[in-house]
């Protein structure tokens, strides 16, 4: 049986927006990040905002930020979950 990671669900522009980032050649440094960022920023009320890949490159970005280096000790909480 095969059960899908996820379902995407398009209902507006989305498919126009990534062809053009198809066809800019420009997949990772397309233009649509940065005008995100900005939208973003200034919604929060930010000086900047950067959009990353993944939870785990933020939390890497957090911690760099935050000036965390080896042999620091942080603390963290902990939910145990039942199932």
């Amino acid at each position: 049986m095969y059960i899908p990671y996820s379902k995407v669900q398009l209902a507006g522009n989305e498919t126009k927006y990534l062809k053009e980032v198809l066809d800019s050649g420009w997949l990772t440094t397309s233009s649509k990040p940065q005008h995100f960022e900005n939208l973003l920023a200034s919604f929060v009320g930010a000086r900047y905002a950067y959009v990353v890949s993944s939870c785990a490159a933020a939390l890497h970005l957090a911690v760099e930020a935050i000036g965390i280096t080896e042999g620091d000790r942080i603390k963290v909480p902990i939910r145990l979950a039942s199932f």
